[in-house]
């Protein structure tokens, strides 16, 4: 028998490496795929159900918070493109059958004793690889203006930080932790090393940017979730100012660095949106473009999902500069005074840069683009035609708009933030880790162009599992001197607790450290990833994805505390140090 408890049935699905519940607490969001779940009712599904009955129990049990259509709410979307390129059928199926802990949705036989249940589950794992109409995946600039909400007025605010003592830290101090389960972002002391309080957030809260400090949005923290909501937060007071929904599954977002305008990149439907510093959408550019093999490409055959978005300024001019990510392209957006008259051109489209574009960081000039390419291991590799394509790192040159460089970077790099290191022995080199590879890739410039430098283990080949996150602190002039060291996590099975130092001089391992012993956690739920220094370089926050706790670290590995009240946190923000670095 259906009973209430499965209106949580599949909250758990997504496209990201792990699946997550929503609250069921939050409100819903006011836009045109919530609409109200019809009342429940028992009812029983024998094994020869008909697709009737299925779509009912997805609409009655499921909709009301993955929509009626199957495109998100509170929840994520289930469109098949997202759900079944990201698990196996049997993985589907063991998160309906079992729940996952620490989200809302529950195991299936805690709601149904009915023996054919089993059945049940696969009928509606059959239902969700059914199609969603184009039609339906849209999110236009009329769909997005009505959703704008003003939650506390400007007018409102406090002059001065009431959220934290301007007495003891100030506003570069505050570092922010994404809590990947509970929408809400943690804030806390990097001076300190305290948890300040908790924002709310939305579902999978993914990426946040910080106003320019020295413009007056520079209070103001940028969030954005999964779900494609887009936050404006007072960071004196830990207060939502407006929200907006830019789209239906988004994934980054970028600053100008005059404050003015703000963009976000969506996965569905494939869109960059451009909003100014009100959140007032301002233009919706989809991302048709043809692919590296000739092909027009995108989820729906015409558009590429947008992935990386960081911004720059390039001749004085602003810039966003977005990663198309099925397409292969990369694109420069004027944001300057003249580009905004002229509608925000696109003023370089460089193509050809490699297959499955994800995530990027910029050289100290904000000329520079490096972005990760994660391959298609179905066509032959970009570098050498002999091989798979398991990925490589591209160089675009954003002021000539031009690529200069593919290289390999291991299977699938990764860069996250990405890290640029400067050293005495080697000159400034670029670094990034991989997926699918244990090991941290280093570049080095030569002329307009770069050279792989050097590869260095992460352990012994296949003992350890890949990485996400690699940060670096070159020292910032007032604040803090540059640190000996390059922190890089190990974000997968084996060993996801453990953490690496790499001496940036001698480009060795010099320390591995162990988060599971420090946290006092077992192994299995001390996850640690996102390494990030604080602004004056004096620590390094790691987060504890499932262990549900915040360690600090001198930059030499040695542990100074563990931080509680966090749930769920990954990716960890240093306002101070961003503020310092082009593009993030």
């Amino acid at each position: 028998m259906l009973k209430s408890a499965k209106k949580m049935l599949v909250l758990a699905f997504t496209s990201a490496i792990l699946l997550g519940g929503c609250s069921q607490n939050a409100a819903p969001p006011k836009d045109k795929t919530q609409v109200p779940p019809a009342p429940m009712e028992e009812t029983a599904i024998s094994t020869t159900a008909s697709t009737f009955a299925i779509e009912k129990l997805y609409v009655d049990s499921c909709g009301g918070c993955h929509g009626q259509t199957r495109l998100g709410a509170l929840g994520p979307n289930l469109l098949p493109d997202r759900l079944f390129t990201s698990m196996s059928e049997e993985e589907i199926f063991d998160i309906i059958k079992n729940g996952r802990a620490g989200t809302p949705m529950p195991p299936f036989d805690t709601v149904s004793k009915d023996n054919s249940e089993d059945e049940t589950i696969k009928q509606l794992i059959e239902y969700l690889k059914t199609p969603v109409a184009l039609e339906a995946q849209t999110w236009s600039l009329e769909d997005a203006k009505a959703t704008l909400e003003v939650v506390n007025d400007e007018s409102t605010l406090p002059d001065t930080p009431t959220a934290w003592d301007p007495g003891k830290i100030e506003i570069g101090d505050l570092m922010v932790a994404m809590e990947r389960e509970t929408r809400k972002y943690a804030v806390l002391d990097g001076k300190n090393h305290e948890l300040l309080g908790h924002i709310d957030g939305s579902y999978r809260t993914h990426t946040i940017q910080f106003g320019p400090s020295d413009t007056p949005e520079g209070r103001f923290m940028y969030g954005i979730g999964r779900d494609g909501w887009l936050f404006k937060v007072d960071m004196y007071s830990f207060k939502t100012v407006r929200k907006v929904r830019v789209g239906l599954d988004s994934r980054g977002v970028a600053v100008t660095r005059d404050g003015e305008y703000i963009a976000v990149t969506n996965y569905l439907p494939g869109t960059v949106v451009i909003v100014n510093k009100n959140l007032e959408p301002l233009k919706v550019i989809p991302t048709y473009a043809v692919d590296p093999d000739g092909q027009m490409v995108g989820i729906d055959g015409s558009q590429s999902r947008a992935a990386a978005i960081l911004d720059t300024v390039i001749d004085g001019k602003d810039m966003f500069v977005v990663a198309l990510k099925e397409a292969g392209h990369v694109w420069v957006i004027d944001t300057s005074k003249e580009g905004a008259e002229k509608g925000f051109p696109i003023i370089h489209d460089v193509g050809g840069v490699g297959r499955i574009l994800h995530d990027a960081f910029f050289d100290d000039s904000g000329r520079y683009f490096f972005i990760a390419a994660q391959g298609d291991n179905t066509k032959p590799s970009l570098l050498d035609p002999s091989k798979l394509d398991d990925g490589l790192m591209a160089v675009v040159d954003v002021k000539e708009g031009k690529l200069v460089s593919q290289m390999p970077g291991g299977v699938k790099p990764h860069p996250g933030p990405g890290a640029v290191v400067h050293t005495e022995k080697h000159g400034v080199l670029y670094a990034t880790p991989a997926i699918g590879t244990n090991l941290v890739s280093f570049y080095k410039q030569k002329g307009k162009t770069f050279e792989l430098y050097k590869q260095v283990p992460l352990g012994k080949p296949g003992e350890n599992g890949g990485s996400l996150f690699i940060r670096a602190y070159n020292g910032i002039e007032g604040l803090g001197e540059a640190s000996k060291y390059v922190w890089v996590d190990i974000a997968f099975e084996p060993n996801w607790h453990k953490m690496f130092i790499i001496n940036k001089e001698t480009l060795e391992i010099y320390k591995e450290i162990d988060t599971a012993k420090d946290a006092g956690l077992d192994p299995k739920t001390a996850r640690s990833v996102h390494p990030e220094f604080t602004k004056d370089g004096k620590f390094v926050y790691v987060a504890l994805w499932e262990g549900n706790c915040v360690l600090v670290y001198t930059p030499d590995g040695n542990l100074v505390k563990k931080i509680e009240g966090t749930v769920t946190p990954t990716g960890i923000f240093s306002y101070g140090l961003r503020d310092h670095e082009p593009g993030i």
